[in-house]
């Protein structure tokens, strides 16, 4: 692309994020929305940043990314069927799961070099952009289509103590061996602390470098090549990113979770540990020192945060899931625990904010064919699961990635301009 071109993205959701890549690549932007982008909370861990997808997004879109490499919390992985402490490294992780379970040893040995196979590949991958080309991805598409499941089945480990310790780090019973194997070795031991306010310096550097469009409804804009009666035009660009929702997201019961998040006391927790716990009836907890993603608390800050995630059906009525969580917290901890709902991601919230519906939950305004290929190939299997991304910090990337591959690769600038048009 020798020319500057325009594109326009309707909506908010990975807008930010986007527009960031775009503008790096010299296009001109315009974003249109109809309301301010309240997220508070980040769908990734934000320990992701030496060799994680955050570092190569912070690259990508010529961001500072100061990092402090903090002293490493221990890390307790916990089940109903047992606990394990290691350091933050994934060796200590493998070790620890050798000591508890040394009857396994060979098969976890086995495991572990699978996932650093894997994992190197996902490197390779999200350094080329979250794109296939280029690259073998052998041992991607050799496992592609295995869940972790059917490969622990596979290698002789049917412990369910062991085979909950694993699935803790990453709570989807469907997960892929390729996906939990990336999420393992690229992101979860990546123990680094990111500067709290990278998100408001996107954000600057997108204000000062694209337009801003704020209409009264977003859903009462058309796009098109031609002025209809009664219709006036708002913009005109190359290519438009609608990232309008449509109609209620319908998720599909695999992967229907839903996020809760908020405080937990801290006296019932002992050092500088994170805790990872697998509870019972599909409910998994994330506890976390506050310090643990920010700088700006002192070091003698005492809040912990959680992140709680249950399957849909139990999402109705909120205080009754908490409840149950206290009580088996209490049970499993030996002492009181007291969650505080003060910040909250859930349901409909979570669903709009972080959708990845159909793969990335955009639509195109262009070719329809040409948008429906998928250049990242990597993802073509999730087209029709909603992704559970608070679990695995790709995920909410992936999407815009996804869309600047394909203006990238495959959009054809020939065609005429698009036109966005009000009722």
């Amino acid at each position: 692309m020798n020319n500057k071109k325009k594109a326009i993205i309707i909506g908010n959701g990975i807008a930010t994020s986007l527009i960031g890549l775009l503008i790096n690549c010299h296009f001109e932007v315009c974003k249109i929305t109809d309301s301010k982008d309240e997220r508070k909370v980040y769908p990734f861990y934000s320990n992701d940043i030496a060799k994680g997808i955050m570092r190569q997004f912070c690259e990508d879109v010529n961001l500072s990314f100061d990092i402090d490499e903090a002293e490493p919390h221990k890390l307790q992985i916990g089940s109903l069927w047992g606990t394990i402490d290691c350091e933050f490294q994934i060796e200590s992780f493998q070790n620890a799961l050798i000591d508890k379970y040394p009857k396994y040893e060979s098969c976890i040995e086995e495991l572990f070099h699978t996932i650093k196979e894997l994992g190197l590949e996902w490197i390779s991958f999200l350094e080329n952009h979250f794109s296939c080309k280029g690259l073998k991805m052998k041992y991607s598409v050799k496992y592609n289509g295995t869940t972790l499941k059917q490969y622990l089945e596979r290698i002789g480990i049917d412990d369910i103590g062991l085979t909950e310790l694993l699935f803790t780090l990453l709570p989807i019973r469907e997960v892929t061996l390729p996906v939990y194997a990336g999420y393992v070795y690229t992101q979860y031991f990546d123990h680094h602390v990111l500067k709290e306010d990278v998100w408001s310096e996107l954000e600057n550097l997108c204000a000062q470098k694209s337009t801003i469009k704020q209409v009264a409804d977003i859903n009462q804009l058309t796009v098109g090549t031609e002025v209809m009666d009664g219709e006036s035009v708002l913009e005109e660009a190359d290519c438009i990113v609608d990232l309008r929702i449509k109609e209620p997201l319908q998720l599909y019961e695999n992967n229907n979770k839903v996020v809760i998040r908020g405080t937990v006391t801290s006296d019932c927790f002992d050092g500088d540990y994170e805790y990872h716990i697998n509870l019972q009836e599909e409910k998994n907890i994330r506890i976390w020192k506050i310090l643990y993603n920010s700088q700006s608390y002192e070091k003698e800050a005492k809040d912990w945060q959680f992140e709680l995630t249950v399957p849909k059906r139990e999402s109705g009525e909120y205080s009754i899931v908490i409840d149950k969580v206290q009580t088996e917290l209490r049970d499993f901890f030996g002492k009181e625990v007291t969650i505080n709902k003060d910040q909250l991601l859930y349901g409909e919230y979570f669903q709009r904010n972080f959708n990845c519906k159909d793969g990335a939950g955009y639509t195109w305004a262009f070719n329809v064919k040409q948008s429906r290929m998928d250049p990242t190939n990597m993802f073509k299997k999730h087209k029709d699961n909603y992704l559970q991304c608070s679990h695995w910090g790709f995920a909410y990337f992936s999407q815009a990635y996804h869309i600047y591959n394909i203006i990238m690769q495959q959009m054809d600038f020939n065609n005429d301009k698009l036109l966005v048009k009000l009722k």
